[in-house]
C-alpha cells in the first residue's frame, strides 16, 4: 500500500467519523451538525473571476453606447428613401448614421461626402465624417477635420464631443497606451452562504436540519475592483499588439467575515490581426484569499479566435486551461481535495440587430479534474446575451445563463448518491452616464467615462441532493471611472 493511499483512506476515516457523530446527533439530539459539515460554497470564489470580466464588459458597453451618442438616427431610413429625396440632408444623415452602426462604414463616408458638397458648413456632419474618418484609421485627415469643424458655431455638447475624439486621436497615436479603471458598489445577498433551500443537509445520507451560521444568511458586502491594462502597438500595418493587466478585487462582508474576498491577479498576452479574423492568446495568474487567508492559487492559458463574418455578424470560439491549487483554512479544511485543472471549449456567436440591439450566444463545456473523484465533474453551459442602448449613453445589459454538472462519483460525507446540479442565473445591469444626469453639455472633464450601474440578479440551482440546492437573489450598485493614458 502506497503512502498517499494510507493518507487517503484515513483523511476518508476522519471525514465518516465525523460524519457518524453528526448522524448520531441529529438522530438523537434532533439537531444538526451543519457547521462540522459545512465547507464555503463552489460559487463563493465567483466573484474573484466574474468581476474583472463584468468590469471589462460594463467599461465596453458604456464606450459604445457614450459613441452611439452621434451615430443613434432620429428615425430609420431605407435606400429607397435616399433614392426618392437625394438632396434630403436629414433623410441622407440618418441613413449614414445606420449605415456606421451596420459596420459599413466606407458607404457611410460616401453618404456623408455628398451632404457636405451641398451643404459643407454642418457642424454635426462634419463631425460625423470626422469620426468616420477615425474609423477608418485615416488619423491625420480626421484631425483636421475636427479642428476645422471646430471653428464653427455650435452647442457645448458638440465641441465636447470634438475634444473627446482629439484627445482619442492623439491617443491612438501613441505606441503604447495604458488605461485605469476603478470601481467602488455595494450589493446585497439574500443568500450569501448559499444554504440548502430546504433548510437539510444530507451528512452520510442522515438529514439533518441546518442550525445557526449553517442557516440562510443575507448580507452586505461593499466591493472594489482596480484594474490596469497595457496595449502595445507591434507597429505592422496590420494592428498586431501585446497586451498586458493588473486586476485586485477584495468584498468586504458587513457580518459574514469567513467570506471576504480578496483576488489579485495578472495577465499577458496580445492580439494577431488577420482581419477579418483575430488570434487572441492569454497567460494569466490569480491569488485568491478568503476570510484574510491564503485560499487558492490559479494559473492559467486561453486562446481566443474572432471572425467578423459581416458587419453585423461575429462568430469565435475558446479554449481555456487553468491549473487550479487550493490551501487548507480554518473555514474550509477540505479545500486541497478541490485541487487539480480545469478545461474550458466554447463558442458563440454576437449580431447586431440594429443600431440599438446586439445578441449574443454562447455555447461551452467545462471539464473539471480534482484531488478526490467526489470533486470532479464534466458540465455544459450556455448563455444567452442582449444589449441595449438607449441612447445618451444609457445601456442595459440582460444575460441568461443555464448549467448542468455530473459529478463523477458520490462523496461518502454526503450521501451515496452522485452528485448532479443544473444551475440557472438572470442578471440584468442598467448603466448611465453620471455625465447625462450632471452635465448634459459635457464641459466637467471628471465626470467622463463615469458610470453608475445598476445589477439585479437571481440565481436557482437543483441538486439531486438537498445540500447544494438553493436560491439567491441580488441587488447592486456600483461607479465606475476609467482614464486612458
Amino acid at each position: 500500500m502506497g503512502f498517499n493511499d494510507t493518507i487517503g483512506r484515513r483523511g476518508r476515516g476522519r471525514r465518516w467519523s465525523a460524519a457518524l457523530r453528526c448522524a448520531v446527533a441529529a438522530l438523537v439530539l434532533g439537531g444538526a451538525c451543519g457547521a462540522l459539515a459545512q465547507t464555503p460554497p463552489p460559487s463563493v470564489l465567483d466573484p474573484t473571476r466574474e468581476a474583472p470580466r463584468r468590469q471589462e464588459e460594463i467599461e465596453r458597453m458604456a464606450r459604445d453606447a457614450e459613441a452611439q451618442r452621434l451615430l443613434r438616427p432620429d428615425r430609420f431610413v431605407t435606400y429607397q428613401d435616399v433614392l426618392a429625396n437625394p438632396d434630403d440632408v436629414d433623410i441622407n444623415f440618418a441613413y449614414a448614421q445606420i449605415q456606421i452602426a451596420r459596420g459599413d462604414v466606407r458607404s457611410a463616408g460616401a453618404t456623408l461626402e455628398r451632404i457636405l458638397l451641398v451643404s459643407p458648413d454642418l457642424p454635426r456632419v462634419r463631425l460625423l465624417y470626422a469620426i468616420v474618418l477615425y474609423r477608418l484609421d485615416n488619423v491625420d485627415e480626421a484631425e483636421r477635420e475636427l479642428r476645422a469643424v471646430r471653428l464653427l458655431e455650435m452647442p457645448p455638447s458638440l465641441r465636447a464631443e470634438i475634444d473627446r475624439y482629439l484627445e482619442q486621436i492623439e491617443l491612438r497615436r501613441k505606441r503604447t497606451r495604458f488605461a485605469l479603471t476603478q470601481s467602488f458598489g455595494f450589493q446585497y445577498d439574500w443568500n450569501r452562504n448559499s444554504a440548502a433551500a430546504s433548510g437539510v443537509n444530507l451528512i452520510s445520507d442522515f438529514p439533518g436540519n441546518l442550525e445557526g451560521h449553517s442557516r440562510r444568511r443575507q448580507d452586505q458586502a461593499v466591493t472594489a475592483v482596480t484594474r490596469l491594462d497595457a496595449s502595445h502597438d507591434l507597429g505592422y500595418q496590420a494592428r498586431h499588439r501585446l497586451t498586458g493587466g493588473l486586476t485586485y478585487y477584495r468584498g468586504e462582508q458587513i457580518h459574514l467575515s469567513e467570506l471576504d474576498l480578496q483576488s489579485a491577479s495578472m495577465d499577458f498576452g496580445g492580439v494577431y490581426d488577420a482581419s477579418p479574423v483575430s488570434i487572441i492568446p492569454s497567460f494569466y495568474g490569480r491569488r485568491i484569499m478568503l476570510a484574510n487567508q491564503f485560499y487558492a492559487y490559479n494559473q492559467g492559458v486561453n486562446l481566443r479566435a474572432e471572425h467578423q463574418m459581416t458587419g453585423e455578424l461575429q462568430l469565435f470560439v475558446y479554449g481555456e486551461a487553468e491549473r487550479q491549487k487550493y490551501r487548507e483554512i480554518g473555514e474550509d479544511t477540505a479545500a486541497p481535495e478541490k485541487t487539480g485543472p480545469q478545461f474550458t471549449l466554447g463558442g458563440g456567436i454576437s449580431y447586431t440587430l440594429n443600431p440599438e440591439m446586439r445578441v449574443g450566444l454562447e455555447f461551452s463545456s467545462i471539464r473539471k479534474f480534482a484531488a478526490r473523484n467526489y470533486n470532479s465533474y464534466d458540465g455544459e453551459a450556455v448563455t444567452a446575451s442582449h444589449t441595449w442602448l438607449f441612447g445618451e449613453g444609457l445601456f442595459l445589459l440582460s444575460t441568461l445563463s443555464g448549467e448542468i454538472d455530473r459529478y463523477e462519483e458520490s462523496d461518502p460525507s454526503v450521501s451515496d448518491m452522485t452528485r448532479r446540479d443544473r444551475i440557472g442565473r438572470a442578471r440584468m445591469t442598467l448603466g448611465v452616464p453620471v455625465a447625462t444626469i450632471l452635465d448634459e453639455d459635457g464641459t466637467i472633464p471628471f465626470l467622463r467615462d463615469l458610470t453608475l450601474t445598476l445589477t439585479g440578479e437571481a440565481v436557482r440551482q437543483v441538486s439531486n441532493l438537498t445540500n447544494y440546492t438553493y436560491n439567491n437573489r441580488r441587488a447592486a450598485i456600483a461607479l465606475t471611472k476609467r482614464w486612458e493614458f
